[in-house]
């Protein structure tokens, strides 16, 4: 749901839609900057590159700043992660035999729609008992957790 000023008065218009759009938007300027130019980055790096990347431009939101400075701290983070869930379906395609590709993407699917409400459940109390400033902090300390655990997976180096 998309929020907007009659459903949610709490929040304004540059945090909601804004926001948004400044996230897809850079997140489909990959697809425009390798198909056009036929870019074909080493995906290891590039995959553990995008996790670094989207998680350190969110501590500049930890200071809760401006507008501007949220939609360029969603630019960056919305351009990094930009990668992520192509390279990750295009690993389980030449990996899966073919019969089993339906049944694995629809597991990877639901687990991914199932950790959006389970986020907020816990996202939600976090920011009531801690702050809003803490939050973000766990944020990006679990995002360069998960990035630190990628780098040293040694099944990550099948990517090349």
């Amino acid at each position: 749901m998309l929020y907007n000023s009659e459903n949610a008065p709490n929040h304004t218009v540059a945090e909601t839609s804004v926001s948004r759009r400044y996230l897809l938007g850079f997140r489909c300027s990959w697809i425009v900057i390798c198909g056009v130019l036929g870019l074909r980055p080493p995906r290891r790096p590039l995959f553990i590159g995008a996790f670094l990347v989207m998680a350190l431009p969110l501590l500049g939101l930890a200071l809760l700043p401006n507008v501007v400075i949220v939609a360029a701290i969603l630019a960056i983070s919305g351009f990094a992660v930009g990668p992520i869930n192509p390279m990750d379906q295009t690993y389980l395609q030449e990996r899966l035999p073919e019969e089993l590709l339906g049944r694995v993407f629809g597991f990877v699917q639901a687990i991914a729609w199932a950790a959006i409400p389970l986020g907020l459940l816990v996202a939600g109390p976090l920011i009531e008992y801690v702050g809003l400033r803490a939050t973000i902090l766990v944020e990006t300390g679990t995002l360069l957790s998960v990035a630190l655990g990628l780098f040293l997976m040694p099944s990550l180096h099948e990517l090349d």
